[in-house]
């Protein structure tokens, strides 16, 4: 801002001592403000002004607001954040049985209650995976501790009943996967 400032000030100046020099001698040809506006016609003048526009929005950027930048980062690591309307949540990763998708929300499953998130599935995929989440449909995520058992419904389904209440469906793609984990 001050370089913008001190653009405006010394272009002001430089008319304001011109108009005064050439009023002492003669009359001026041109209003202050005429004069004022024809100064930031001048390309060197734009380009200058320019210059310190962009200056200073990369400063604001860059230096004066790392609180932006912080606010997207997870700086707890055992934490999953869950943004529910107004209310940011912050779940332990072993506290969630599982992840389901519903619509364009994401649900949450921890303990007795359901947290939903307009979150996709595969930003808490990258997120969920590191910490030993499975994949068992194209839609849910599950925590391998909190399984009890598995069901045969038919040839092609398979159903994991979770600790804590829940279903889910596993699909013949991602069967093999969870099979090799719970022998």
């Amino acid at each position: 801002m001050f370089l913008v400032g001190l653009t405006f000030v010394m272009g002001g100046l430089h008319i304001a001592v011109s108009n005064l020099a050439n009023g002492i001698f003669s009359p001026p040809s041109r209003p202050f403000l005429e004069d004022f506006l024809h100064l930031y016609q001048k390309r060197w003048f734009q380009n200058i002004l320019i210059f310190a526009v962009f200056s200073k929005l990369i400063e604001q950027v860059l230096i004066y607001k790392p609180a932006n930048f912080l606010k997207n980062c997870n700086l707890d690591a055992d934490k999953f954040r869950v943004l529910d309307g107004k209310n940011t949540h912050w779940v332990n990763y072993s506290d969630i049985r599982y992840v389901e998708v519903g619509g364009n929300y994401l649900i949450v499953h921890v303990g007795d209650k359901r947290l939903i998130t307009r979150q996709t599935l595969k930003n808490a995929e990258e997120e969920m995976f590191l910490r030993g989440f499975l994949k068992v449909n194209r839609s849910c995520l599950i925590n391998p501790k909190y399984i009890k058992h598995s069901a045969r419904v038919s040839r092609s389904c398979v159903e994991l009943h979770m600790g804590g209440g829940g279903i889910v469906t596993i699909s013949r793609k991602y069967w093999p996967t969870v099979k090799t984990l719970l022998k």
